[in-house]
């Protein structure tokens, strides 16, 4: 069944009624950009990809494209730290997947592994993902969320700003994606891996140039999913200066 695409004056109304607030204290935790997340007080923010397994893949690709060496598991260790600790690490499933697979509903890894080569990795290092993600499930059975039905979004919604926005409204879903909340991640991320030495940078890299690595990467990852999820979908992009106050603009479509 064809998705039916959402115009700007939906989005726009759309934003106007489904806008929170994020805690300081819970901005770094994430969901993936799944529209079928329920429109939950705790929501997280934060829309990455694939969630915290697919942000492990940021950083294995990143690596592997600079050449920059990294102990997986300190890798690993920096997202929970920057989270706030392995209760905080969330990422997903649904409701059409085997129950025992770890993170089979997710779309987004699903793709890193039938094709781990297109997102510049390797495949014992989608293994290690999964492995961790397991470990952390089970200790804390909660951090694996279970999306329930099929897929309805009628566009890509990508924020900036310091405002969340719920991916359900009237029916229908959004593809979401919060750039600044994952590029201040992504800069908190960088710090913390070379404080402890999880990477290796090379001469004349900086902490500086691997959050913007990150972020390149992030950007990358994106569009390979957009294209095979989201293939037509209009992209529409908000920035917000205030909770009433904020602009949407159209960015295209995803082809």
């Amino acid at each position: 069944m064809p998705k039916t695409h959402l115009q700007h004056s939906e989005v726009r109304s759309w934003i106007k009624k489904n806008t929170y607030s994020i805690k300081p204290s819970k901005k770094f935790i994430s969901r993936c950009i799944d529209g079928r997340y329920e429109n939950a007080p705790d929501l997280p923010a934060l829309a990455i990809p694939g969630g915290d397994a697919g942000q492990l893949a940021i950083l294995f690709a990143t690596a592997n494209r600079h050449k920059i060496k990294l102990d997986y598991m300190k890798s690993w260790k920096a997202i929970c730290k920057v989270v706030g600790g392995k209760q905080n690490i969330r990422f997903h499933t649904d409701s059409h997947a085997p129950k025992k697979k770890i993170a089979g509903g997710c779309g987004h890894i699903k793709l890193k592994s039938l094709n781990p080569k297109l997102y510049g990795l390797k495949t014992s290092q989608v293994t290690f993902i999964k492995k961790c993600c397991k470990e952390a499930l089970s200790k804390h059975k909660f951090i694996q969320v279970k999306l329930n039905g099929d897929h309805k979004e009628g566009a890509v919604l990508t924020i900036n700003g310091n405002y969340g926005v719920y991916p359900q409204f009237k029916g229908k879903q959004l593809f979401i994606v919060h750039l600044s909340l994952i590029n201040s991640r992504h800069k908190e991320l960088a710090k913390v891996l070379v404080k402890t030495k999880a990477v290796q940078l090379h001469a004349g890299q900086t902490v500086k140039y691997l959050h913007k690595a990150l972020d390149e990467t992030h950007g990358k990852h994106l569009m390979l999913t957009a294209k095979a999820l989201a293939n037509g979908l209009p992209i529409f992009n908000v920035t917000f200066k205030t909770r009433s106050s904020f602009k949407v603009e159209k960015a295209g479509k995803v082809a």
